[in-house]
This record gives structure tokens, sequence and C-alpha cells, in this order.
């Protein structure tokens, strides 16, 4: 199941993204914050190894 998200950007970039309309944006976005949450959540996993097993 999927939700909606909603944010913001300047008018100049949604112009900018408008002209490059082979590019899927919702996509760009979904992968972007897959790989963040992803990255951060391995920061997180490795301060609590280095903590032996309490989070810094």
């Amino acid at each position: 199941m999927s939700v909606v998200v909603s944010f913001r950007i300047d008018k100049e970039l949604k112009e900018r993204m408008d002209r490059l309309k082979h590019i899927n944006w919702s996509e760009v976005v979904r992968r972007a914050i897959h790989e963040v949450v992803a990255r951060e959540e391995a920061r997180l996993r490795g301060r609590t190894l280095k903590g032996r097993g309490r989070p810094l």
C-alpha cells in the first residue's frame, strides 16, 4: 500500500523540472528518499554497534 507525501519546491526549480518532461520525478523522489532512509538506518545501526547495544 502506498501513501501520498507532498512537499514544496521553489517556482524556478519546478519550471526547470517541467522542461525535463522525460524524467519521472515521482520515481526520482522515491529513490532519493529510499537511499537517504537506508543510509541513515545503517548509520544508526553502526552507532548502536559501537556503543555496545546502547545508542550514542
